[in-house]
């Protein structure tokens, strides 16, 4: 943590603007003009600097006293460059085994948390990876060095950036993520899943998977449609599971509209039959769409069947996770694991 400098202790906060020069208040609120947000660090951030060198507005609110009072305060650490006090933060916030960091070249978290474009331009531009989830040589160390790109750790390896961030995330990121999944119990599952991470971190829903499978019978669609409402209480009291009463019903909803599917030709047919062409080709984080038109368009298809928590967005997310598209980034090692995709073009291989 920097010195106080200046201000009462345990009130001083600093935006920096796009000058470079910091703005200083005794109180929480807006600062200079600018709405800051949730967040403290370093002023020598390279993520803020780097949005700095590009015209950009740093939202990096940065703690100068006491750091117990900021996290009190709602505010969290900047995951680029304080990366351990960011591992401690999100442990005890998710009650997930800590993570100090990840020994390879490149910096933890993305740029987003901590910039945010001048223009409105960039609003919404949220990649739909798991967080708050790319081409050329896997691990290539060009493609390393790019602000946002793919990290090489001390494997050799290169990945996508939010892979690095914690060991369940590397682990799901190197053997299932993006990987094609069929069938009809497989892809409730992910419908579940994604529905529920709606709002959290994709790593909250890793960490209570298995709890996540017990207490919906291992996604078994037939026996999740058929819960009574006393089952909806005992997921209610269930601590192993994201104990949020909309989205638990959500999956008994969805449950009944798989089955009602199957008259129809089946859940695996309605999402397959919405792959793209192309898939993107992103070399940084900022490069991966948050929602397409094929996203879009599965959405609604879901959503005329009765399905729920499906948006755009969700259904994006879904698509990237089953491997309906690849949006590993440039230079991670796990780009075109899906085998759908030529590597050079992003084209559909029929």
């Amino acid at each position: 943590m920097s010195e106080c400098a200046g201000g009462v202790a345990g009130t001083t906060y600093t935006l920096i603007d796009r000058d470079g020069r910091p703005y200083r208040s005794a109180a929480p609120g807006s600062l200079g003009g600018y709405r800051p947000g949730k967040l403290y660090g370093r002023l020598d951030c390279p993520s803020a600097l780097r949005a700095l060198a590009r015209g950009q507005y740093v939202r990096h609110r940065v703690f100068f006293a006491d750091e117990d009072t900021a996290v009190a305060a709602g505010y969290r650490p900047c995951a680029v460059c304080m990366p351990r006090k960011y591992a401690q933060w999100r442990a005890r916030r998710e009650g997930v085994p800590e993570f100090s960091g990840f020994s390879g070249r490149g910096s933890l978290g993305r740029e987003s948390e901590s910039v945010t474009m001048a223009s409105d331009t960039s609003r919404g531009a949220s990649a739909a990876q798991p967080t708050e989830a790319r081409h050329e040589p896997a691990g290539s160390d060009a493609e390393a060095g790019v602000p946002g790109g793919a990290v090489v750790g001390e494997d050799g390896l290169g990945r996508c950036r939010w892979a690095v961030s914690h060991p369940l995330n590397l682990r799901y990121h190197d053997t299932e993520w993006g990987l094609p999944v069929r069938g009809e119990r497989a892809l409730f599952e992910r419908i579940t899943l994604e529905a529920f991470q709606a709002g959290l971190s994709w790593l909250t829903i890793l960490a209570k998977r298995r709890a996540f499978r017990t207490a919906f019978d291992g996604f078994d669609p037939e026996a999740v449609a058929a819960y009574t409402d006393g089952d909806m209480a005992r997921l209610m009291g269930d601590a192993g599971i994201v104990r949020h009463r909309a989205k638990i019903e959500a999956a008994r909803t969805n449950a009944r509209a798989v089955l009602a599917l199957r008259e129809h030709g089946g859940l695996d047919r309605l999402i397959w039959s919405h792959k793209p062409r192309r898939t993107p080709v992103p070399r940084t984080v900022s490069e991966v769409p948050a929602r397409t038109a094929e996203s879009k368009a599965l959405a609604a298809e879901l959503r005329s069947y009765g399905f729920r928590f499906v948006g755009p967005t969700t259904s994006y997310a879904l698509m990237e996770a089953i491997g309906l598209v690849d949006t590993h980034l440039v230079g991670c090692h796990r780009r075109g694991s899906s085998g759908l995709y030529d590597e050079s073009f992003g084209a559909y291989d029929e």
